[in-house]
């Protein structure tokens, strides 16, 4: 009975553990070809914080806030957006990630950007000939970006909402 108890006591102190989470990431067809789970850009030298909006910012332009992932341009060249202020007027700051891209002979890059979101609830930046558009779609920023390099399209969730893999101990009790 003693080992029963120090079994369920082990499971529910694990259960509550940092780092543990207890579930796992749903997966979704939708957009499966516009996305990757295994994406990976670049790392920030300095940490962006998010801005907590202000009170008067409207809900489809607050929506925009987050980091933004797991998506990759056509399917092949990864994408991260961290998304970090947003203003009432629609005015948006964030920073635009990309891995390498060999094919199209980009190098892995970021940029501080700012783009607006329209009455549509669609955010909009350009620089030189590229032009990109996002919209939210349940849990998802769908974009498409056209320009120099071609049209491509792209799904992303939320990188900051992603579970992390479940933190499992090798051994609860030894005998």
């Amino acid at each position: 009975m003693r080992k029963i108890f120090l079994l369920a006591a082990c499971l529910a102190t694990a259960a509550c553990a940092p780092g543990v989470v207890k579930r796992q990431k749903a997966e979704s067809k939708e957009y499966a070809e516009l996305r990757d789970a295994d994406c990976y850009t670049v790392d920030l030298f300095d940490e962006v914080d998010i801005e907590p909006p202000a009170p008067n910012v409207p809900e489809n332009i607050r929506a925009f806030l987050g980091d933004w992932g797991y998506g990759a341009w056509n399917g092949t060249w990864c994408h991260d957006m961290l998304i970090y202020k947003v203003t009432p007027a629609g005015e948006v700051t964030l920073m635009d990630m990309h891995a390498p891209n060999f094919s199209l002979n980009q190098p892995p890059t970021v940029f501080r950007r700012t783009g607006y979101v329209d009455l549509n609830g669609t955010l909009r930046f350009a620089y030189g000939k590229e032009r990109r558009v996002y919209r939210i779609d349940r849990q998802f920023l769908v974009g498409s970006r056209t320009g120099n390099l071609g049209e491509f399209r792209i799904a992303m969730t939320r990188k900051d909402i992603v579970p992390a893999p479940i933190n499992r101990p090798l051994k609860l009790v030894s005998n």
